[in-house]
């Protein structure tokens, strides 16, 4: 067991699952690492600026604070789960908490399409810690909380309808006579002081702190100038669904209105030259909270929102003792800036500052051996990527789309929770898909996949119904590996034209393609549908108001390619006398586009292997290009090896053929820059 965090990027949703928190560690609303990334991407896999990865939050997680019985207003502790959580460690004499366990329940995929255990998560994430009564505190008195905390992690990274919210689950538990703790012989003078002057966490509360920043990619693209953390966001709660959620609103100390980051590209960007940069809603919602000390499951104590400014406050800025914390934690009213719901929704610090979110649960009594549980879901709502990217879509259009997204995926996450962690689901998709290019003279793209997903069995049904794969769906994208995707094809399943049975290999051939413009590919599989869901046959579906289920589709994620994939031909190894440049001459955004990057010059009818040698007309050499795969097309995105841009002019390019049947014939010609 290592004390290091883990990422969940497989499914569109990604995060970190921290050793005792969500998220990075939070460091000035700066993003540091994958927060509710939707849809989830490395920046680095991306040459264009695009404002980084679309994280919805800089960290996450809860405050837990409890009083002692033996001493009026005493507090025992208030402990950090939530913005450093560095409390918690493997080391019995500096963590005040030690890591009992913490990893992958399936560390290498074995329950990727439910394949090992249907009633539960594809992901789970397993975490625990506990009190550690060796810990000799620095300070006096000692404050601690004698708990130990369950927290377990799960997602559905494999299915469209599921990948949109995590579930996280949280059993807290009174250890304070357990005979490992309750020990003179190992817990501490002092501890074991206090352990035997009480025992009960009296009045138990936790407070969940989000740092949400929706979404960091937008607030960087349109104020570049502003420090991170987005100061346009808007929070509401709804108590029916026990949810807090926000979106990027209108940043009302600059002119126009960026509600939810509209975006128009001068240079580069997608076709539509616009793009809604933050059209998701994110949220947390509370599946389930244990009976309060009243008897009353699922209360929310308060709701509100602390203003972080400065950028290094949060909700106990300028709280000194833990008492003063408790309180805070108690009644949100004492936290620093607070502003509760619902009376400050119309409150003028909206729209210009940054926010904690801030949940209060409580209160408990937790006697020695007593639980309670606390089961949340972290939820993105949007709409598709193709909206997002379109031209005329309008602010009303996200709203609407983005919202009735996030409520429907809120209520998935309550069904899933309610059915113990059971859900209709879809087949699997091609765990990878194979990209290749037609030879001779067709352009082409080819796409293989195997067929091993319609052999695993929908373990909601039994016998042929089991096996319910209806076929595949192909996207492509133009653009980033986040799309706007474009289903370019409806394979049926075994269909005799695409399907070799021998090799179990389906092969589809886009060639809808331009040559010199790359392209990102993904394979999705649906089923049937079913007449009715035998787990729970009072269950409803919204999609068919009954107990019908409705065809269901995998993620594409789990397949989609990030790197983008250029259409060509093959090389012309026999003759030089057919190189082209393309375009010639070249004039700012004429040229060919490797999605997301600058417009490249493409060279045409090249042989491969060749040497590729450009020259300033004066014959000094800028660049020089190895063209070794097996295509005939070579692209330069006309920066030298110097690292420069080339400037405009005319310039020579001198070609060696490396090929057997034109070994060392050589080809010269002239093209020209026009910036």
């Amino acid at each position: 067991m290592e004390a290091t965090a883990i990422s969940l990027t497989r499914g569109q949703l990604w995060e970190t699952v921290n050793v005792a928190k969500m998220g990075p560690v939070f460091q000035n609303w700066a993003r540091k690492g994958y927060g509710m990334d939707w849809p989830g991407f490395d920046p680095e896999l991306i040459p264009q600026q695009v404002g980084g990865g679309t994280s919805h939050h800089v960290g996450g997680g809860f405050w837990a604070g409890a009083l002692r019985a033996s001493t009026q207003d005493s507090v025992w502790g208030v402990a950090d789960w939530a913005m450093f959580a560095t409390s918690v460690g493997l080391s019995t004499t500096d963590s005040p908490y030690l890591l009992l366990r913490h990893g992958l329940r399936w560390p290498n995929g074995e329950n990727h399409w439910l394949r090992t255990d249907p009633g539960e998560g594809e992901e789970v994430v397993d975490t625990a810690w506990e009190f550690n009564p060796q810990y000799r505190f620095p300070y006096r008195p000692p404050r601690f909380l004698p708990v130990r905390v369950k927290r377990t992690v799960r997602c559905w990274s494999g299915s469209a309808k599921d990948e949109k919210y995590i579930i996280i689950d949280y059993v807290i538990t009174n250890i304070a006579r357990e005979p490992h703790i309750f020990d003179p012989g190992v817990a501490s003078p002092e501890v074991y002081r206090i352990l035997a002057q009480d025992s009960t966490l009296q009045d138990l509360y936790l407070l969940f702190t989000y740092a949400f920043a929706i979404n960091a990619r937008g607030w960087t693209m349109l104020f570049p100038q502003l420090p991170p953390g987005a100061l346009n966001n808007r929070f509401l709660y709804d108590a029916r669904q026990r949810m807090v959620y926000g979106w990027a609103d209108d940043y009302t100390q600059a002119a126009g209105n960026e509600k939810f980051d509209p975006y128009l590209y001068g240079r580069g960007g997608p076709r539509s030259g616009k793009e809604w940069l933050a059209p998701a809603f994110a949220g947390i919602k509370f599946l389930y909270v244990s009976p309060d000390k009243r008897g009353q499951a699922n209360t929310i104590n308060q709701v509100g929102w602390s203003v972080s400014d400065p950028a290094h406050a949060f909700p106990f800025t300028g709280l000194e003792t833990n008492e003063q914390w408790y309180n805070a934690m108690r009644d949100l009213r004492n936290a620093y800036q607070a502003i509760l719901f619902p009376q400050g929704l119309a409150d003028e610090r909206w729209g210009k500052a940054r926010m904690w979110t801030m949940v209060s649960l409580g209160p408990w009594d937790l006697r020695p051996g007593d639980s309670l549980r606390v089961v949340m879901a972290e939820v993105i709502g949007s709409v598709r990527s193709e909206i997002a990217f379109a031209a005329n879509v309008t602010e009303q259009d996200i709203a609407m789309g983005s919202l009735a997204d996030l409520n429907a995926t809120a209520q998935r996450a309550q069904f899933n929770f309610d059915h113990h962690y059971n859900v209709p689901d879809p087949p699997a998709a091609p765990d990878r898909i194979e990209l290749s290019r037609l030879t001779g003279a067709r352009v082409g793209n080819v796409i293989r996949w195997d067929d091993a997903g319609q052999y695993l069995p929908d373990s909601d049904y039994s016998g042929a119904e089991a096996y319910d794969l209806a076929g595949y769906r192909i996207y492509r994208s133009d653009y980033l590996p986040i799309g706007p995707w474009q289903q370019i094809a409806e394979v049926a399943a075994r269909d005799p034209s695409l399907f070799d049975p021998v090799a179990h290999i389906y092969t589809f051939v886009d060639t809808g393609v331009v040559v010199g413009f790359g392209y990102y590919y993904a394979v999705s599989a649906f089923d049937t549908g079913h007449d009715h869901w035998p787990p729970d046959p009072a269950a409803v579906f919204p999609e068919t108001n009954s107990n019908r289920v409705p065809s269901l589709e995998s993620s594409y994620y789990p397949n989609h390619t990030v790197s983008p994939f250029v259409a060509t031909f093959s090389p012309v190894n026999t003759t030089l006398d057919q190189i082209l440049v393309v375009p010639n001459p070249f004039v700012m955004r004429s040229g060919f586009i490797t999605p997301g990057a600058q417009d490249v010059i493409s060279f045409m009818n090249i042989p491969s292997p060749c040497t590729i040698r450009i020259y300033t007309i004066r014959g000094d050499l800028v660049a020089r290009i190895e063209h070794t795969e097996d295509t005939g097309i070579a692209q330069w995105d006309q920066v030298t090896d110097f690292g420069q841009f080339a400037e405009s002019g005319f310039y020579i390019y001198h070609i060696t053929s490396h090929a057997p049947a034109t070994r060392g014939a050589t080809r010269i010609g002239k093209f020209c820059i026009v910036r």
